[in-house]
């Protein structure tokens, strides 16, 4: 694998981390680039033989990614539910990152040769 495709997931890794806190629903716009640039890096891991399921592994970083943002709009535009929509976003924040930092455990096993 090339380091550019490697550096792009942890890019990704790195600003999935920044959802951390509670405020961090009310940056709703940034998920939208994250999302975008997933199907970018699935598809350089793809063109360069990554195992096949890195490419699943981060389709369903990109559908948690997506559950966030709804949970991040439902926070804006139901006052009501604001607890609950920020226990979503926050779950659904991990898990994306979750997704991504296992599929940088993935490739970078097969890169050197191990099994995960």
């Amino acid at each position: 694998m090339t380091s550019g495709a490697l550096a792009g997931l942890r890019q990704l890794h790195d600003d999935l981390a920044l959802f951390d806190h509670p405020d961090s629903i009310r940056r709703v716009d940034e998920l939208g680039r994250i999302a975008a640039t997933l199907p970018r890096c699935a598809a350089e891991l793809e063109a360069e033989g990554a195992p096949d399921d890195v490419r699943e592994r981060l389709a369903m970083a990109f559908h948690a990614v997506r559950r966030a943002e709804r949970a991040a709009l439902g926070y804006r535009d139901r006052p009501l539910t604001r607890p609950l929509s920020q226990a979503k976003f926050a779950l659904a924040s991990g898990q994306a990152r979750g997704w991504v930092l296992n599929t940088i455990g993935r490739v970078e096993g097969d890169a050197t040769g191990e099994e995960r």
